[in-house]
């Protein structure tokens, strides 16, 4: 089961990706607190609106209603097809007892189609993390200082209400981190703690969105200064990586290297895939690009399509595809370029992607490897892709983003 919500998390960030306007639904703000997380599930066919076109986001949920969301995004195979003459939620019901996130004194059978309140909420996603996704989400006694109203959390909830509040999954309703589990659950507020389950970095920090409490990043690792290039002394060179990689190719003026790119593959899988020269009408595999010439040097750029591994499995997969092209070209130079930032508000935070650049430097000396940094001449003051750059879909690049980052190689790789 945790292998498959990783898959789910995956598809996630797809398809926040892939929403370019919150306009779904005619009462969703697109700059409300909830509008990501339902315009995201809305996408997955987790969540509906009403038949009116609105979503309801101030709408308290049943409980059951809740139960279905959870079950038709982390278990939906084994929910059974409903019974002739049963009430359309039994069977939601069902699947959570089964699944023990939830049990009769919890949510009695006759009550659910109630409104469920944020204690019982706490108690089916601490279950549901704990279990179903196998988290094992460690809940320290000091998380209690951050709940504002802890003391009056009744007994049989104060474990999961640490459990929630630790993982960042639900948090407080005010700047005093106040619980207020009486109260029942908005359809809003659903969505943000389904996304917040999903994906991780969606979670908050100390009771705030992650855009609230970014932590400071780590330095970035110094560039050594280096001779200008012409571009004749990329005539040897091979660049391989993604879409991003044939721009770069196409757009920026750079015309001396070999260009080589598969369209969303990262590191993970470009090994396996048709690989496309750029300017030819035929495909390779990774070993014919290898051998197409005897490349001097060989430049990499993967990352943005691996938004949703961790920096641990990004960082294995980048080394395995390191040793799998010193297999074939042990004398080759291989070049690491970082991970370009993207535009803010698409899905991917410029935490995660500085996470990942100061990894693969570190990776970079690991394999004795160039790296060279080219987010930093991209990236505004808060890490993300400004609009004098942006491309179509706010992760490309425009032409002055990709002649920029082709005068920024020029500048930063020779000796």
């Amino acid at each position: 089961m945790k292998s498959a919500v990783k898959v789910i998390c995956a598809a996630v960030i797809a398809l926040a990706l892939s929403v370019q306007a919150f306009a779904s639904f005619s009462d969703v703000d697109p700059k409300a607190w909830y509008a990501r997380p339902v315009e995201t599930l809305s996408e997955m066919g987790a969540i509906d609106g009403y038949n009116d076109g609105r979503f309801g986001p101030d709408d308290t949920l049943e409980a059951v209603q809740f139960l279905k969301i959870v079950g038709m995004i982390f278990y939906p195979e084994e929910i059974r097809p409903q019974e002739e003459e049963e009430g359309w939620g039994e069977r939601f019901y069902d699947a959570a007892l089964e699944h023990e996130i939830i049990d009769e004194e919890l949510i009695a059978r006759d009550d659910m189609y109630t409104e469920i309140n944020r204690y019982k909420v706490a108690a089916v996603v601490s279950d549901l993390m704990n279990g179903v996704m196998a988290e094992d989400v460690a809940a320290p006694d000091e998380v209690t200082e951050r709940i504002g109203d802890f003391e009056e959390v009744p007994e049989e909830f104060a474990a999961a209400v640490k459990t929630v509040y630790a993982a960042g999954v639900i948090g407080g309703c005010d700047d005093k981190g106040t619980f207020k589990g009486e109260d029942f659950l908005t359809r809003g507020q659903a969505a943000a703690i389904i996304l917040r389950m999903l994906m991780p970095e969606e979670r908050l920090i100390d009771g705030k969105p992650p855009q609230q409490a970014e932590p400071e990043p780590d330095p970035e690792p110094e560039q050594p200064v280096l001779t200008p290039l012409d571009d004749e002394w990329f005539s040897d060179s091979m660049f391989l990586g993604d879409s991003l990689t044939c721009g770069l190719g196409l757009y920026s003026g750079l015309k001396t290297p070999t260009y080589f790119y598969a369209n969303g593959k990262g590191c993970w899988n470009i090994r396996s895939a048709k690989l496309t020269r750029l300017g030819g009408s035929s495909t390779y595999s990774f070993n014919e690009m290898l051998t197409y010439r005897n490349w001097e040097r060989v430049i990499i750029m993967f990352g943005v399509n691996e938004a949703g591994f961790s920096t641990e499995t990004y960082i294995a997969n980048y080394s395995a595809l390191i040793d799998a092209i010193r297999a074939v070209r042990p004398d080759a130079e291989i070049c690491i370029q970082s991970i370009l930032p993207v535009t803010k508000g698409i899905g991917i935070y410029a935490s995660d992607i500085r996470n990942k650049n100061t990894a693969l430097a570190q990776l970079a000396r690991d394999k004795n490897c160039l790296f060279v940094n080219v987010y930093e001449c991209l990236a505004d003051a808060e890490g993300y892709l400004p609009s004098t750059y942006k491309g179509w879909d706010g992760a490309h690049l425009n032409d002055s983003g990709y002649r920029l980052w082709a005068d920024y190689l020029r500048n930063h790789m020779g000796g």
